[in-house]
């Protein structure tokens, strides 16, 4: 088949992103041809007319396609094919079988396009009110397209509160030649770490008091995060990482006993998976397709959203009983075995096909 999915950017690594690329390498794999699109002129993420932030990065992400839409980032696998267009529209997109949109906008420019690209789907990796006017993101589930949705969270978002049928989940993998752990060794003192994300629906203020609650009770327990630049709000005990490579996160991942997600909203969550696949035992907020993927207390501490303080106890959980965080670890990162790109894809292909 030919198969082509439409994104908003290729310049930023984000979750949904890595999610496409992965699907890609699959489906390459399985000689399907397999191309990337993305609009050399980026969609409008404002929220609102006044926000001018966005704006800005617009216009400099428009500058940089410019410049390099005929060498895509190096860190893009380069095998796969990708096509930067002028705009999403018919003069530019070409012929396919099936043409996958996999974000808010692209799902509006999908809908617009003739038959030529095949059959139309709608791959919903979030409720996307975070990067969007909520209106525009509700409609976007409504558009004429059949929705797959990641995670059983994001499903009965569509059925219980936008009333509109999805189908799947389909639920993501974890790339276990990018994250493993070959020789998994227990630190004393521990080793603790984190992403930082400012974005409000990550909890960075959840899990800062959470570290300064633990760093009180346990000050020899190191603390590390990485994300793209050092908050000034963090505080000095813990140390960072500026944009890692792959490779450095799975290091950090190896060295890290526990790590937490404080997220408080998750279409998936694809860094505690990769985590669990390090062997780290990870304490994770219940949200998004975190039930899909984790059983409570054996693969993983679960704790509720927006809760310092069971952020700590899932911690201290773990600090206090070394054979429970020996448990965590080893089962979570058995549990990941089941969660391969190879099974994701078989069901990607059973509902496109």
């Amino acid at each position: 088949m030919r198969i082509q999915f439409i994104v908003p950017s290729i310049r930023t690594l984000t979750g949904g992103f890595r999610v496409v690329i992965e699907y890609c390498h699959e489906l390459q794999k399985r000689s399907h041809q397999v191309t990337i699109i993305y609009p050399i002129w980026p969609y409008d993420f404002r929220r609102h007319i006044t926000d001018w932030q966005p704006l800005i990065g617009r216009f400099y992400e428009f500058t940089m396609n410019l410049l390099h839409y005929k060498s895509p980032p190096s860190w893009l696998y380069a095998n796969i094919k990708v096509l930067g267009v002028p705009l999403i529209s018919n003069a530019y997109i070409p012929a396919a079988d099936v043409t996958i949109a996999t974000a808010w906008p692209t799902a509006y420019s999908l809908a617009k396009l003739n038959d030529h690209i095949g059959r139309r789907y709608y791959l919903i990796q979030g409720y996307e009110t975070w990067s969007g006017p909520k209106k525009r993101v509700d409609d976007s589930w409504k558009l004429p397209l059949r929705r797959l949705v990641v995670s059983s969270w994001l499903k009965n978002i569509g059925q219980s509160q936008l009333h509109v049928d999805c189908e799947g989940p389909v639920m993501n993998g974890v790339n276990t030649g990018s994250f493993y752990n070959l020789n998994k060794v227990y630190n004393h003192p521990l080793h603790l770490g984190f992403i930082y994300n400012p974005q409000i629906i990550k909890g960075a203020k959840y899990v800062l008091e959470a570290m300064d609650a633990i760093h009180q009770l346990y000050p020899d327990i190191t603390m590390q995060s990485f994300g793209h630049v050092r908050p000034p709000a963090l505080p000095a005990y813990i140390d960072f990482f500026d944009q890692p490579s792959q490779t450095k996160i799975r290091e950090l991942y190896n060295n890290w006993d526990i790590f937490i997600s404080p997220s408080l909203e998750e279409g998936w969550g694809l860094p505690s998976m990769e985590a669990m696949a390090c062997k780290c035992a990870v304490v994770t907020t219940n949200v998004g397709g975190v039930p899909d993927y984790t059983i409570a207390g054996k693969t993983a501490i679960v704790v509720p959203p927006a809760d310092t303080n069971a952020l700590v106890r899932g911690v201290k959980k773990l600090v206090t009983d070394s054979n429970l965080l020996r448990q965590i670890s080893e089962s979570g990162h058995q549990h990941m075995t089941q969660f391969t790109w190879e099974r994701a894809t078989d069901r990607l292909i059973k509902y496109i096909t």
